[in-house]
């Protein structure tokens, strides 16, 4: 499966942009890559990029919803 997001790191922030589908085919890989990424960098706020996303499903918005209350916590 081949990743299609992009993380750039700039000064005080993470930038995730996503590209084509998320769904519940790419969001249990996601999920664990981004938690660790937010984990690491806990001092950095963190943007994600949806303008490349052509379809999300319920599992894709279940994981933005999950690393927003990673984020809030």
């Amino acid at each position: 499966m081949e990743k299609k997001y992009k993380i750039s790191e700039l000064k005080d922030y993470t930038y995730i942009t996503f590209f084509g589908d998320i769904d519940d085919t790419v969001c249990p890989k996601y999920r664990k890559e981004i938690s660790d990424l937010i984990n690491q960098n806990s001092n950095k706020d963190v943007v994600f990029d949806f303008k490349e996303v052509t379809f999300i499903d319920s599992s894709g918005i279940g994981l933005i919803l999950g690393r927003y209350n990673q984020l809030k916590d």
